[in-house]
Parts: structure tokens; C-alpha cells; sequence
């Protein structure tokens, strides 16, 4: 592990606390999008455009020189309660068009608490019609973190379920794929996290299920059943807390005979890959998924 990502490890027990201290879910968000106005600005090669998908908003996001034959999706995460293109995650999509060669979508999910499950994921799911519209799916890639994880995990079991084509492929970033919390990294690894506060899962299970089935397979994509997926990859650090849930989804989709990367990278904290400007285990991470999309991901003319 570099001496930047150490660094980095020894002061995230502070943004930590914000997520412990800061009362209502929309306190929270406000705290964390006020925070992310220091983030130094995308180069001039990345381009953003706002673009709306019936009453949904979203973004494009397009590096200088990408092809723009293909696109990928992507769902930030955030607890299902925060978290945003142009906030927390505006670093990471260039980044990501980048590495990939194509544009990324960016979705504006709705958020919990005033919009409980399944109606971030219903907007995933509009968002992808959208680009079935537009394009060849074999052109197409889902991928998100945290939350945004779960999202994407959850939008492949509904895109199949309901008979739509299927992208190319899927990419999964420290993904919370359980609602009812049971992995044993949660135990094992509620010291060592220094960014998610294990004893808060439950907390923020509530807000966005409110009632709602902590095992469905849409709310919690690790007790779906896994078969006709595209090929996935998770990337997830050894410490997380969270790790059981890239770890124990990774193997049921092993056993459905679904194609799996299972990149596992020592020490590294929760989504490390925002973190990129400051650490270069991020940069190394979304090369990796670069690789990754642009030997699944097919460019064809856009419809």
C-alpha cells in the first residue's frame, strides 16, 4: 500500500464521524456535497452535459477521444441517502471514460429517505431502456459503487427477469449486496474500516427499505438467483466490512457459471477509487476496470 493511501487511511476516521454525527439523513447529505466543493476540478478534456430521461436526471460524461459507439452506466453510491455526479463522484466518471474509451452515463437515482426502495432502482432501470433505445446491448456496461453497487447487481437480476437484453457487462465497487447484513467481514473488519461505520448498516437499512423485504432479490442481490448474468467484476478492499459482500456474491455467481473477476486489493478503504487524485491504488483500480470493460464492451453505430 502506498504511503499516500496510508496517509488518506489515517484522517478518513473523520469523515467517519460525519457519517455517525450528523442526525437526520438529509443533514448528511448536505454535510457531504458541502464537503466535496473542495474537489479540484475535472480536467478540460472531460466534458459533462445534463440531460433528462422522462423525469429522471442524468449526465454524460465523455472524456476527449472516447468512442462514442458504446456507453457505460454508472450508479454512484452513497448510502442509497446521498451522493451525486457533480458531488461525490464528478472525479470519478471522467476517470472512468477514460480508462473504458467510453462515455458514462451518470444516473440521479432517487434518493432515500423520501424515496424508499424500489424507486432508486426503478430509475436504474428507466435509465437503461433509455440506452436500449440507443444503443446495441453488447454496446452497453453497468457499473456503481457502494449502494450503486448493489444498484447495478440488482438492475442485471431485473433486466434479465423482466426479458430484456442484458449488457456487456457489469462492474461492481465495494458493492452492499446485503440488506440483513449477514457476512462475517462485518465482525471481523468493524475495527479496521475506517470509513463505514458497521453498526450503522442496519440504521441505513431502514431508511431505505421502510419495511421492505431485507431479503428481496432487488434490494439485497445476494439472495438472488444468479444464472444468464453478463461477466462481472468486483473490486473491493481486504478490510472492508463490506468485503463478504463482493466475496460471498462473487461465488454464488462462480457456482451459476457466471463469468467473475474477484479483485481484492490489501488495506485499501471503502471505494478507494473517488479517491484517486489523492492515492495511486485508485488510478491502478479504474485502469483495471478499463481493461476489464474494453475487453467485454462491443462499439456499434448508435441507433
Amino acid at each position: 500500500m502506498s504511503l499516500q493511501a496510508t496517509a488518506v487511511k489515517s484522517v478518513m476516521g473523520l469523515f467517519s464521524n460525519m457519517l455517525t454525527s450528523s442526525g437526520e439523513p438529509h443533514e448528511l447529505r448536505e454535510k457531504i456535497h458541502n464537503s466535496c466543493k473542495r474537489m479540484p476540478a475535472p480536467p478540460p478534456e472531460a466534458d459533462y452535459e445534463q440531460i433528462r430521461i422522462g423525469g429522471l436526471r442524468a449526465y454524460w460524461v465523455r472524456y476527449k477521444g472516447c468512442n462514442k459507439g458504446k456507453a457505460i452506466m454508472y450508479l454512484h453510491g452513497g448510502g442509497f441517502m446521498f451522493g451525486g455526479t457533480m458531488t461525490t463522484h464528478k472525479d470519478l466518471v471522467w476517470r472512468l471514460s477514460k480508462a473504458a474509451q467510453a462515455p458514462v452515463l451518470s444516473v440521479e437515482y432517487r434518493l432515500a429517505p423520501e424515496h424508499p426502495f424500489p424507486q432508486g432502482l426503478d430509475d436504474c432501470i428507466a435509465a437503461y431502456r433509455w440506452l436500449l433505445d440507443r444503443y446495441d446491448p453488447q454496446s452497453l456496461a453497468i457499473a456503481g459503487d457502494s449502494a450503486g453497487g448493489n444498484l447495478t447487481c440488482a438492475s442485471l437480476l431485473r433486466i434479465r427477469d423482466e426479458g430484456l437484453p442484458l449488457p456487456a457487462a457489469g462492474v461492481a465497487l465495494s458493492p452492499w449486496t446485503d440488506m440483513l447484513c449477514t457476512g462475517e467481514s462485518i465482525k471481523t473488519n468493524l475495527h479496521k474500516d475506517k470509513l463505514i461505520p458497521g453498526e450503522g448498516l442496519k440504521e441505513g437499512v431502514d431508511y431505505y427499505l421502510q419495511g421492505a423485504d431485507p431479503s428481496d432479490p432487488y434490494a439485497s442481490p445476494y439472495y438472488g438467483d444468479q444464472h444468464g448474468l453478463p461477466p462481472m467484476l468486483f473490486q473491493v478492499g481486504s478490510e472492508e466490512v463490506l468485503l463478504d459482500d463482493s466475496r460471498r456474491l462473487a461465488r454464488k455467481m462462480e457456482e451459476a457459471r457466471v463469468p467473475v473477476v474477484l479483485d481484492i486489493w490489501e488495506g485499501l478503504p471503502h471505494v478507494w477509487q473517488a479517491l484517486s487524485m489523492l492515492i495511486p491504488e485508485g488510478k491502478m483500480a479504474i485502469d483495471r476496470i478499463g481493461i476489464f470493460l474494453r475487453g467485454h464492451m462491443r462499439a456499434t453505430e448508435p441507433k
